[in-house]
């Protein structure tokens, strides 16, 4: 049984009476109400608009890519944004800062988060997300999927599986990072992921260690090296000291370096005992840079160094953004409904942009619900979902933990109820970690259909490719042409009308790190 206060704040019991529309029940504020008081507050927000369940019935025979959002009776309702903004769901989808050292999180003054900061000073910037109940049925040629609140009321369905995966136990709350994946490096010289505005995406192949001696003055992020022999450049995002002191001219260790230019594939490589030339201070490379590899087994591992509960969002988080961006958006079409995102810059000389690119964190850029664009051309500039910054799709594919595919088109992917996970996971999944799907597309195309198996469905799993950017799911499916193949998702900066939250590429090695491909961080809190 829950115990509550004797008293309660007055502004959050006036939130609750306003979000029931039952402002007339009480007409001070500044009371104390008692336990059973809150219980019967609580109770009305329960039943209350916004606390009802909603779904999509999908008529899978048809190209059209709109979904009919439903209520819990299957009839067809209109909601409108602000009706999202309020709902137990989306309404409580909302940015927050995790401090590093003691893992307290803060809030902004609304969804937005205005008031924090998000340079990664105070700590990782994430999403709030509530896990909510679901419901998947079928009577062809319909599809229905809903979600319910959590709430006593419908205590008897399952949870969406993002909640159980890190450990087969439910979590009504996850976190996702608000912006794609970059390095960072600890006290101790560890490399990790983060989630913070301001920086380059990680990928493989595009961040280099380079060894230093000699430094008599500390790096400063953002600064610009480069090497007075060879004429290598670098932008620096990290670095470290292993011995030796600054003042004295002693300094030596690794600097992290990112290409100066944007269409650069690589930086010129640094040679061996070089000096470097700097803005301020001086050092000199000891041996030449070597790229940081990112394949998936290494996402996971940087993410997991960050503490207690992270990983790179598996393919159940995913899922449940793209499924809720869908109800939302009522449509498949996700780059019509909510911009097409960083995916127009040309394949060769293009190059991710930085997380909070084109003012995209600017008040003016995003709706108090975190939602809106940057600054730039559609196509080429980044969107936010609810304050999720290319929200799985465009600027880098994305690594999803959770699923391995075969040449035979059967699939691999995390148990439903978590059995079998950790904290940790691997690529590869191991035979007490997955359910096993079959008969899905061994062929390349525009999703068309979606797997008849209700696991498969609410994965977003193709079972048909002949259609194109503008109809049935407008996303494309790429197979697995070997065995034990990885899974990354979304698109990359070139990809066009080819992305999308459901667009997944499951042709790729578990061993395969390349400049297209990042990931984002999750986080399970302990419950």
């Amino acid at each position: 049984m829950v115990t509550y206060p004797m008293t309660f704040p007055a502004a959050e019991v006036k939130r609750l009476i306003d979000f029931a529309s039952a402002a007339e029940q009480i007409e001070d504020f500044n009371c104390t109400l008692s336990g059973e008081e809150i219980e019967r507050l609580l109770k009305i927000v329960q039943t209350s608009e916004y606390y009802k369940p909603v779904g999509v019935r999908w008529d899978s025979t048809s190209s059209d890519p709109t979904l009919t959002v439903i209520d819990i009776n299957g009839t067809r309702i209109t909601p409108t944004t602000t009706w999202f903004d309020n709902h137990w769901l989306w309404g409580d989808m909302e940015l927050v800062v995790r401090n590093r050292s003691t893992g307290v999180i803060s809030k902004g003054s609304n969804p937005r988060g205005d008031g924090l900061t998000i340079d990664g000073t105070a700590g990782d910037v994430l999403v709030k997300i509530r896990v909510p109940r679901y419901l998947y049925t079928s009577a062809s040629p319909y599809r229905y999927l809903w979600f319910f609140p959590d709430i006593d009321e419908y205590s008897q369905l399952p949870y969406y599986p993002a909640a159980y995966q890190r450990g087969g136990v439910a979590h009504p709350v996850i976190y996702v990072g608000a912006k794609e994946a970059s390095f960072r490096v600890d006290s101790s010289g560890n490399i990790l992921l983060q989630s913070v505005a301001g920086v380059l995406p990680a990928t493989g192949s595009r961040t280099y260690n380079l060894a230093f001696t000699s430094g008599n003055t500390a790096f400063t992020v953002g600064e610009t090296i480069t090497g007075a022999t060879s004429g290598a450049t670098g932008t620096v995002i990290a670095f470290y000291k292993v011995s030796g002191d600054w003042a004295a001219g002693t300094a030596s260790g690794n600097v992290y370096l990112q290409p100066c230019s944007a269409s650069a594939a690589t930086p010129v490589n640094f040679s061996a005992a070089e000096n470097i030339t700097r803005t301020s201070g001086s050092a000199v490379a000891t041996a030449a840079a070597t790229a940081i590899s990112l394949n998936i087994d290494q996402a996971e591992d940087y993410a997991n160094a960050i503490g207690s509960g992270f990983g790179i969002t598996n393919i159940w988080t995913q899922r449940l953004i793209a499924w809720m961006m869908a109800i939302e958006g009522g449509s498949f079409n996700t780059q019509y409904k909510w911009g097409k995102g960083v995916v127009d810059l040309n394949a060769t000389t293009g190059s991710p942009l930085a997380c909070g690119a084109d003012s995209i964190d600017l008040t003016a850029n995003a709706a108090e619900n975190g939602t809106g664009r940057g600054t730039g051309t559609d196509g080429l500039t980044p969107v936010k979902y609810r304050s999720l910054e290319n929200p799985g799709y465009g600027n880098v594919w994305e690594w999803q933990i959770g699923l391995n595919a075969n040449a035979d088109g059967s699939y691999h992917i995390l148990n439903r109820d978590g059995a079998g996970t950790t904290a940790a996971m691997p690529a590869t999944l191991t035979s007490d970690m997955y359910d096993t799907i079959t008969g899905l597309p061994t062929t390349a195309g525009f999703i068309s259909g979606l797997s008849t198996d209700e696991r498969g469905f609410l994965a977003g799993l193709a079972s048909a490719v002949v259609g194109d950017n503008s109809t049935y799911l407008c996303d494309y499916h790429t197979p697995s042409a070997i065995s034990g193949s990885a899974a990354r998702v979304g698109g990359r900066w070139s990809s066009g009308n080819f992305a999308g939250p459901f667009m997944i590429d499951m042709n790729v090695a578990v061993t395969l790190s390349d400049k297209y491909t990042g990931c984002r961080i999750e986080y399970y809190p302990e419950v």
